[in-house]
């Protein structure tokens, strides 16, 4: 797998990388990352069709992903800390 670009954003860092017949967009905030695999078919086979996946939209669901990843990671940790293995 192959880092082919970046798409510029002021609160993620989003990764596109590139293997053999797939795409993966990786979106990084803080502690926390996620990946998400496209299959190259027509229509996905340049980075800028790829790029162009992340929109207003998207980027709004990726914000409640990470609000959600990190409301199980703390309480989690909370479960932990008392006791709770």
């Amino acid at each position: 797998m192959r880092v082919v670009g970046e798409i510029p954003h002021p609160v993620y860092k989003i990764t596109l990388f590139h293997y053999q017949d797939r795409w993966t967009l990786q979106i990084a905030n803080g502690p926390y990352q996620f990946r998400t695999t496209v299959m190259q078919m027509p229509g996905m086979d340049t980075v800028e069709d790829i790029q162009q996946l992340v929109n207003e939209a998207f980027l709004l669901q990726a914000r409640d992903l990470f609000a959600q990843i990190h409301l199980m990671t703390q309480n989690r940790v909370k479960e932990i800390n008392s006791g709770d293995r």
